[in-house]
């Protein structure tokens, strides 16, 4: 088998949308088997692997059998340790990155760059058409990539080297960042601060750790924060997602915790950082809560 990853372009869509494997266990099957998938580094066709709810394994996409990528400067990012390849070699193409969170499916999309970006050489091809008879893809310049949630967002910067993300526009509602370097911020392993912007936050998880449900709320606890046990592993005053999901529904609900769930088995199987991103706002009163109501603010993956 081929490398896998996290995320795939939407084939036929202008601009481009971005999916990660793990949304689609929000999709029916009727929706997964309509559509088709290519690679954001090369465009061969891809397909969704464990796309059904499972506690235990991550979605991800492959190669279909018999099928390569070529030039392809993602695979060899996702295989590098650390991503070390930035831009990839002469002849390659740029590897294809969300750059804009657009919630709505039925809001219009225009195929212009957002205003609000300034110019980026990252911003080149982004955007597929449809693939030909023969298979012949064809890139052109018709404004930014887009995706439904946070996690291929997540999941495009914990592949990026550092100069890449220096370089990559992105829009996310309420960031004043325009780049995915200053977009995210990794929360304080050690430490309790007021945070001074809003950021797509990030820190690890603990692998045996749980969600609690009160009152439609949901709390997750995160491995950072004040007053470290090294007997219990776990800290006093840990850094908190705190989820409202009174709004949701079932399905959200149930997508929520079969990606918890999830990250967790991959990272307890495979060795794996299990990783916690949200788009969320520090609770004033409680520096170390950090509250969201949206489910596509919220993701976790697993890491190195």
């Amino acid at each position: 088998m081929g490398a896998v990853v996290d995320s795939a372009v939407i084939d036929g869509t202008d601009p481009a949308v971005v999916v990660s494997a793990q949304e689609l266990r929000a999709w029916t099957d009727a929706e997964v088997e309509a559509a088709t998938f290519r690679c954001c580094g090369c465009s061969v066709e891809m397909y969704p692997k464990a796309h059904r709810p499972d506690r235990r394994v991550q979605a991800h996409f492959a190669t279909k059998p018999l099928r390569q990528h070529v030039n392809c400067t993602l695979v060899d990012e996702t295989a590098a340790a650390g991503g070390v390849i930035a831009g990839g070699s002469p002849g390659r193409l740029p590897v294809l990155r969300p750059t804009r969170l657009v919630e709505s499916e039925d809001r219009k999309i225009s195929g212009e760059p957002a205003a609000s970006l300034s110019p980026s050489a990252d911003r080149r091809r982004t955007s597929l058409v449809p693939v030909s008879a023969t298979g012949d893809v064809r890139r052109r310049t018709s404004g930014s990539a887009i995706a439904r949630s946070i996690r291929p967002f997540a999941a495009a910067f914990l592949e990026m080297s550092a100069e890449e993300r220096r370089g990559s526009p992105i829009e996310l509602p309420g960031v004043n960042a325009d780049r995915y370097q200053f977009a995210f911020k990794g929360l304080p392993r050690r430490d309790i601060v007021r945070l001074p912007h809003r950021r797509v936050l990030h820190a690890q998880l603990r692998w045996t750790g749980q969600i609690s449900d009160v009152d439609g709320i949901y709390r997750v606890e995160l491995y950072a924060g004040e007053g470290y046990d090294p007997d219990s592993r776990r800290f006093t005053r840990p850094w908190t997602l705190v989820v409202d999901h009174r709004d949701w529904t079932s399905g959200q609900r149930n997508h929520f915790r079969d990606e918890f769930a999830s990250v967790s088995g991959a990272a307890r199987d495979h060795g794996l950082t299990p990783w916690a991103f949200a788009l969320a706002d520090q609770n004033p009163a409680e520096l170390t809560e950090l509250t969201l109501t949206r489910r596509a603010y919220v993701a976790f993956l697993p890491g190195q």
